[in-house]
């Protein structure tokens, strides 16, 4: 489905109606995944105990190797 078209979602928000994602990287609705672009899976939480906003930020720091955030 589109973005902005019929079916409940909000302009820019994507669906995932089959959980053909979460299947595939091995999460709950509520986990998280970090892909590189390249494809590389640079980090996975599996549900939201690790999916936390302190974790997510320590994954982008040390992915972005950046010391002071």
């Amino acid at each position: 489905m589109a973005d902005g078209e019929a079916g409940g979602q909000a302009a820019g928000e994507l669906a995932d109606a089959d959980s053909g994602f979460c299947a595939a990287y091995g999460i709950s609705p509520d986990g998280a995944v970090l892909v590189r672009p390249d494809g590389f899976v640079a980090w996975r939480a599996a549900d939201a105990t690790g999916a936390t906003a302190e974790a997510m930020t320590g994954v982008l720091s040390r992915v972005l190797c950046r010391r002071d955030a």
